[in-house]
């Protein structure tokens, strides 16, 4: 976007992007003339912790030529910090925001190998709460009153609905406060809650209609990542993936290229683990996969996540499954344990190699995830809904 300052809150964890190197676009991106012209302040605004798992809107953040400001939340909270984040030895814990703002630009100088950005990006974090019922970030006061007017030219805000279903009485909109105001959208929410939540086929079009008015209300334009999204913001939006990948992915991908097959076919899936994710479809996958084969698939699960002992309880033994997410399942007998390893938090970049060489995305809610594009980058195979 220009020479301009950017502004980008999001409530996500750092992930990786390069514009230039890997996109999965399905229609033409639209002329950046016809959609805004860029002042001096730009800010990305999103719902996205930044911690060890998510790098992608950093990166984005951190590729441009004028100032830029990442805006995220801070979990007030330590036991929220916990259940995000996880405590085990390979999980980011933060006493402080400045331990936090240390680990993101660090990430971004070695893993995303980009050492200049990190010393110029701005982080500006708002106070937030995790709330288990939704599985969602909100923020505990007004974003908007930790910009200064002179900053609010430009904002970028990932997931806008997700902003702001929740907005302190009397918040001005984002589009009274920025100039010009752009809302990127990469979940489905719709078919979260038509899935997920409890009277889910009466709750999803009411969602849906909510998401249509506040992103209406804060957005000059809005930019899916897939098609299969709801319509937001009628002759203002457009369908285009502007997420990336680091360039570690695309390397690992001509390596496998160049070798030879090794005949390895050993699956994996990395992800936070929340029901959310799919893990009651994947559950399905082994029983449908046992009724063809006369066994279950052996699976590796990297990641941490506020379900992760229902999830493990789960798949360890079908009589000890207690959550709703399960009772339309179609396992009903008791058998033994799944053979699943759940091997906590890695960063995706550590999973190159000839180890493994499948990956399975079971979730139907997030469109066109990151993790699978940086699957299909290092030449794996990658099975997803």
């Amino acid at each position: 976007f220009g020479n301009g300052n950017i502004s980008l809150s999001s409530s996500s964890a750092c992930s990786s992007l390069d514009y230039s190197s890997f996109s999965f676009s399905e229609v033409d991106p639209p002329s950046l003339g016809s959609v805004s012209p860029l002042g001096e302040s730009e800010r990305l605004i999103s719902t996205t912790r930044r911690g060890r798992d998510s790098g992608n809107h950093l990166i984005s953040a951190a590729k441009t030529d004028g100032r830029v400001t990442l805006v995220i939340p801070w979990l007030v909270d330590a036991n929220d910090r916990i259940i995000l984040y996880g405590n085990g030895d390979n999980c980011a814990q933060f006493s402080c925001q400045g331990e936090q703002e240390k680990y993101i630009r660090r990430w971004l100088a070695e893993d995303a190998g980009m050492p200049f950005e990190a010393m110029e990006l701005e982080i500006l974090f708002y106070p937030a709460k995790y709330h288990k019922f939704a599985s969602s970030i909100f923020a505990l006061n007004d974003i908007c009153s930790l910009i200064s007017e002179k900053d609010a030219d430009v904002c970028i805000l990932e997931e806008p609905e997700h902003l702001n279903w929740y907005r302190s009485p009397g918040s001005p909109s984002w589009t009274n406060k920025f100039h010009h105001v752009v809302g990127v959208i990469h979940t489905n929410y719709k078919a979260y809650v038509r899935s997920h939540a409890p009277a889910g086929f009466l709750a999803a079009p009411l969602t849906a209609g909510v998401n249509c008015m506040v992103v209406q209300a804060n957005c000059h334009r809005v930019m899916k990542l897939s098609g299969v999204l709801q319509e937001f913001h009628p002759g203002n939006e457009v369908v285009e993936n502007v997420h990336g990948i680091r360039e570690t992915f695309l390397l690992e991908g001509q390596r496998r290229r160049s070798s030879k097959p090794t005949g390895i076919f050993k699956v994996y899936f990395i992800g936070k683990l929340l029901w959310a994710k799919g893990f009651d479809i994947l559950l399905e996958l082994e029983e449908y996969f046992r009724q063809q084969t006369g066994s279950y698939f052996d699976i590796d699960v990297f990641g941490t996540g506020p379900d992760e002992v229902e999830i493990k309880r789960a798949f360890e033994d079908s009589a000890k499954r207690e959550n709703r997410m399960l009772d339309n399942l179609s396992i009903r007998s008791r058998r033994p344990p799944l053979p699943v390893r759940f091997m906590g938090m890695k960063d995706h970049s550590f999973l190159a190699g000839d180890e493994y060489s499948i990956f399975v995305n079971p979730s139907v809610t997030e469109v066109l995830c990151t993790a699978t594009a940086e699957a299909v980058a290092m030449g794996k195979h990658v099975i997803i809904p």
